[in-house]
């Protein structure tokens, strides 16, 4: 999703320093699906759709930030709900078969050109795997915490 995001403002604009990200291969996204599995107990049968909806169901919306809001930062949401993020995010697009890794501070300052109201849904997360943001297409953010 990355890279096509980053096509297209490369096309527009050939001055902007889109960020750098990593798109984990099928082989490792697969892993991330199978660990989260396990930190909400579910079986093999579950699905990543399972997941998306149990994250879904376990968190809470947060009042005062919303995505679309021209004022949202990322930083600030961190810090309202006591979240110390590791250095990097990893986006997950959708069902767990498409997740990138990009730094805090790059998602931070290009979340305008990441994440589009209308369009996107994302679950957002890092390697402690004990916190998840939701960012819905509307611009409504709940947090999970496990």
């Amino acid at each position: 999703m990355l890279e096509e995001k980053r096509q297209y403002y490369l096309e527009g604009d050939g001055d902007l320093n889109f960020p750098k990200f990593y798109t984990l291969s099928l082989d490792e996204a697969s892993k991330h699906e199978a660990h989260i599995k396990s930190i909400f107990d579910f079986g093999e049968c579950a699905d990543a759709l399972d997941i998306q909806n149990k994250i879904m169901k376990d968190s809470k919306l947060v009042s005062g930030f919303r995505a679309d809001n021209l004022k949202f930062n990322l930083e600030d949401l961190f810090k309202s709900q006591n979240i110390e993020p590791q250095s990097e995010l990893f986006i997950n697009w959708h069902q767990f078969n498409k997740i990138e890794r990009i730094s805090v501070k790059s998602f931070s300052e290009f979340f305008d050109d990441i994440w589009y109201s209308n369009a996107d849904d994302i679950y957002l997360y890092d390697d402690s795997f004990s916190w998840f943001i939701l960012v819905m297409h509307h611009g409504a953010i709940s947090v999970c915490r496990k």
